[in-house]
């Protein structure tokens, strides 16, 4: 498992890693000199950084992706493999949060944020990173043939619901971060960053699943 998360996170340091960290830093750097460093702009961008980050490391696996060949034919285990997966998307997570920082902390100083608040946003944006990334990451599994697109809708429909339908609106990554820059710790926002992580995990035993099933025809 090791070797294949440092595996995973050279594929990624050498082909996209550029890419991945200079759009986010334009991204706060954009709505940061837009909207002044708004708090609520600014955690909600970092938000949605998160979220398709977690969507372009789990939909890497179509049909003819050389990423999907390579899951496949690693000889270690399929849950190995998936736990793999997760760790080194995590790490390649905390290397975003790490070049975010300084833009989210002017923020905190510049507008008075405080910084459990931020931290606090911070970790509903990873539980919101993880689901995306075990939603697009089982799509791109089982539907290779999306191209990733099918994992965005089931993250739109995700976001989408949880927004408009109160029983699950605080299933909402950005309802979360409003409620914590308000300076809410409702114990359902926590609850529902919990459910997030349970989902995301239950996700990648999902795809483990998956992944046994592929590797078993691809060797009948």
């Amino acid at each position: 498992m090791i070797a294949f998360l440092i595996e995973d996170i050279r594929e990624w340091r050498l082909s996209q890693m550029g890419r991945t960290v200079t759009l986010a830093s334009l991204a706060l750097l954009v709505v940061g000199a837009a909207t002044t460093l708004q708090p609520i702009f600014m955690v909600m961008a970092a938000t949605t950084v998160s979220i398709l980050l977690g969507w372009t490391r789990g939909s890497r696996y179509g049909i003819a992706s050389s990423a999907r060949k390579i899951l496949i034919a690693c000889p270690i285990p399929p849950r190995a493999a998936a736990a793999g997966k997760a760790l080194s998307s995590i790490a390649i997570w905390l290397v975003h949060l790490l070049v975010l920082s300084p833009a989210l902390a002017l923020t905190a100083a510049s507008r008075g944020l405080r910084l459990d608040a931020l931290a606090a946003c911070a970790c509903s944006a990873l539980a919101a990173y993880c689901l995306a990334l075990g939603l697009s990451f089982v799509s791109s599994l089982g539907a290779a043939k999306s191209d990733g697109l099918f994992g965005l809708l089931l993250i739109a429909l995700w976001i989408g619901s949880s927004a408009f339908a109160p029983p699950i609106r605080k299933a909402n990554p950005f309802v979360q971060a409003w409620d914590f820059l308000k300076g809410a710790r409702p114990a359902e926002d926590w609850a529902w960053i919990g459910a997030a992580v349970v989902a995301a995990a239950i996700l990648f035993e999902t795809a483990a699943i998956m992944l046994a099933r592929i590797r078993k025809n691809c060797n009948a």
